[in-house]
């Protein structure tokens, strides 16, 4: 992924979720990024069981017209 890519969705003074995770990590030692970080893998895992259930795979890789 392009590292320039936040330029276009967020102004320079804005800080995304991944470099204030690094940034916190640098500065302690904390179980809370873990904790962030499962927590954003579960969200994942639950959007794409939802979307599994309502469109299916084949509308969800494959495209509606071409299954």
């Amino acid at each position: 992924m392009d590292p320039h890519l936040t330029i276009f969705i967020a102004s320079p003074t804005t800080t995304t979720l991944p470099v204030q995770m690094f940034n916190y990590i640098q500065d302690s030692i904390d179980p809370l990024i873990c904790a962030i970080s499962a927590l954003l893998i579960l969200a994942t895992v639950i959007l794409m069981f939802i979307l599994d259930r309502v469109y299916g795979p084949e509308k969800l890789f494959v495209g509606e017209g071409q299954a």
